[in-house]
């Protein structure tokens, strides 16, 4: 068998710790466009966090942890590449 190693690029946001944040963290579950969402509907709509949940299906205290900022508040400092091998093998 032989082997063949791939090689990609992946890039992804960190904090001015060099921390990986938003939807790059590793235990990331809630995407970034619905956090963005999320805020967008409390500022123009001014709905509940029991509504945003149900519209999400989301807890509501997580609801409220991303409106209040006390997840998912940080802005990225910078993008850092990381690499990713694959080793893959091909009968001859």
């Amino acid at each position: 068998m032989i082997p063949i190693t791939q090689v990609t690029r992946e890039y992804v946001q960190v904090n001015s710790e060099g921390y990986r944040i938003n939807s790059s963290h590793w235990n990331c579950s809630i995407d970034q466009s619905v956090v963005d969402s999320i805020l967008l509907l409390r500022d123009e709509f001014n709905l509940g966090y029991g509504t945003l949940g149900k519209v999400f299906n989301l807890p509501r205290g997580t609801i409220a942890k991303i409106i209040k900022g006390r997840i998912r508040c940080q802005t990225p400092d910078r993008w850092k590449t990381v690499y990713k091998t694959r080793t893959s093998y091909r009968k001859t």
